[in-house]
């Protein structure tokens, strides 16, 4: 009998620690991506390095690796680093037909395009991981050569961030422009990452030096900020500072805030941000996707799950 009631005891902390794990995972998307088989490409891309100001044409797969490499840990799961390789090649694909025009097709500027590095930034940042990363990356960019993310059939605005605040925001939130594949989506795997929760905190002086040429602020600092909108994700979509009105990422970049999905208080004559997420919130997060890749996706479910009504294709 006691063995009885030990077993019994075992089974429900199991039970007590998996079931809410389990709670956060996603349904599997009704319809899912059929994924096309990687073909050899031979594209090329006109790259502006934001550091020197100089353009450079390189292979496609070499900016992709430089990309990929940049954009996330190789330690990830391989799945998650297959959906990132084929939203950085979709997000390559439509930057160099919206940049017809310019001298340039891309920029390394991680706050316009995606990052990327050069084969020494990234040997210096795997350190002695480099052998076994760059075959890692290399099996992945393999496995997904040639294939992008279609919406009508053209290659989508692939947006992507670090962590979401627990749900995904929508283009038309952060940027004004409505996309029908970038909405909000659940991504609660989010909130299992200990960098989801994070303290900022800004002195009275700085805040001040940081509006002073892009609005008036009272004299009182409890009055500094005023009326917060938010989205349906909890994300704050417009917030009065001083006699303007901002959006959470004007706020955001302003302030340095690590995301627009945060609680502020003014305490000591500092104000404490509590910020949720990392990232503009928009697109696939890539923290969701490791988590789902975890729980056994593939990347086009993953993909799927991020990018609404999409198909993948190959050139």
């Amino acid at each position: 009998m006691k063995n009885f009631y030990l077993v019994t005891a075992a089974v429900l902390i199991i039970l007590m620690l998996t079931l809410p794990l389990l709670s956060l995972a996603p349904e599997k998307t009704d319809t899912p991506l059929v994924t096309p088989p990687p073909v050899e490409v031979s594209d090329q891309i006109t790259v502006l390095n934001s550091k020197t100001g100089q353009t450079e044409k390189m292979d496609m797969r070499d900016y992709l690796f430089g990309v990929v490499a940049a954009e996330i840990s190789l330690s990830s799961e391989p799945e998650t680093i297959k959906a990132q390789s084929v939203a950085a090649y979709t997000y390559a694909l439509y930057k160099t037909e919206k940049n017809k025009k310019e001298k340039y097709d891309i920029t390394t500027d991680s706050s316009v395009d995606q990052a990327y590095l050069t084969k020494a930034e990234i040997s210096e940042k795997w350190g002695d991981k480099a052998a076994e990363y760059e075959k890692k990356l290399n099996d992945c960019l393999n496995a997904t050569e040639g294939i992008y993310i279609s919406y009508d059939n053209k290659p989508i605005f692939a947006a992507y961030h670090a962590i979401s605040s627990g749900k995904t925001e929508s283009c038309e939130t952060v940027w004004g422009n409505k996309l029908p594949y970038l909405v909000e989506t659940e991504s609660m795997g989010d909130l299992l990452s200990p960098d989801y929760l994070t303290e900022q905190k800004i002195s009275v002086d700085d805040f001040k030096a940081a509006f002073s040429e892009i609005c008036t602020l009272p004299q009182n600092a409890a009055e500094f900020i005023g009326k917060i909108t938010r989205s349906s994700s909890g994300g704050v979509k417009t917030i009065a500072v001083g006699n303007k009105t901002l959006t959470g990422g004007e706020f955001r970049k302003a302030l340095k805030l690590r995301s627009a999905n945060f609680d502020v208080r003014l305490s000591d004559n500092t104000f404490v941000f509590t910020v949720r997420g990392y990232g503009h919130g928009v697109g696939m997060s890539q923290c969701g996707a490791e988590y789902m890749a975890k729980q056994g996706s593939t990347f086009s479910e993953i993909l799927a799950w991020y990018y609404k009504g999409c198909a993948l294709k190959t050139k």
